[in-house]
């Protein structure tokens, strides 16, 4: 299925480049206003029309840089978003740069990440953040970095570990048609979750005990012994249980085999 479009576009400001031109008819001829009643000089036009964009875009055209979001998806059950419809408070690292204290909300299905936006005038809009800029974000306590990996291409995963040794989350979802029903046109499946551990600069896919104790051929009786005795059941970890798996696999792989 296609993402979703855009209403219109909304880009990074450099002074007064990328603004809608839509805007620019109404914004230009007020800023040339003010500059000529006031006898000021013509460089400061462009901070007149630099404060009203400002005004009418908020503080931050780098942050707000993407498409304002429409939903394609009204006659389809269910939703695409990761945990519940809503926006949750967090922080985006983009272009290195980070801004906390945003709302966001996480596409699974079109892999997108949405911004809500309190309008100066008032009202909220939502923005598709332009995915190639963003580096990392935290929404609803998770950590998702972007990655390229052989296999998996550039995705986000959410990430449960350390640089030398993760546990590294893929969520998706997929819309399933529904021609039989008159008054939805299509479902959206539950999350699907693919995970991996990210160790000696490799990924390694696992889907259970099994495959998850394999990862690591000089550690597995004491992987096994330390699963066992704490009762963790691999398909069903939360965070925090995943969390103490990884730093007890980290902390053997770390120390000299005993012979």
């Amino acid at each position: 299925m296609a993402a979703d479009h855009p209403a219109r576009c909304i880009h990074p400001r450099v002074r007064v480049s990328g603004v809608n031109p839509l805007v620019l008819i109404f914004l230009i001829p007020a800023a040339l206003h003010c500059a000529l009643n006031a006898q000021q000089p013509g460089e400061n036009i462009i901070a007149d029309l630099d404060e009203l964009v400002t005004e009418s875009y908020g503080p931050d055209q780098h942050l707000i840089n993407g498409i304002e979001y429409v939903n394609l998806h009204i006659k389809s059950s269910g939703h695409k978003f990761l945990d519940e419809d809503k926006f949750y408070e967090g922080r985006v690292v983009i272009d290195k740069k980070v801004y906390r204290d945003v709302f966001l909300k996480y596409d699974i299905y079109n892999q997108q990440v949405l911004l809500l936006v309190r309008h100066p005038s008032g009202g909220h809009k939502q923005i598709i953040l332009n995915t190639l800029r963003i580096d990392e974000f935290e929404i609803n306590g998770r950590m998702f970095h972007k990655y390229t990996f052989p296999g998996t291409g550039t995705l986000f995963f959410q990430v449960i570990g350390n640089e030398e040794m993760a546990c590294l989350y893929h969520f998706k979802k997929e819309e399933i048609p529904r021609p039989i029903d008159i008054y939805t046109l299509s479902e959206f499946t539950d999350t699907k979750k693919k995970s991996y551990i990210y160790w000696q600069s490799e990924l390694h896919e696992f889907k259970g005990t099994r495959s998850f104790v394999r990862i690591f051929p000089d550690r597995q009786p004491e992987i096994k012994a330390f699963i066992r005795q704490n009762k963790l059941k691999i398909r069903k970890l939360n965070d925090s249980q995943m969390h103490r798996l990884i730093s007890y696999c980290y902390s053997i792989t770390e120390s000299p085999i005993a012979h």
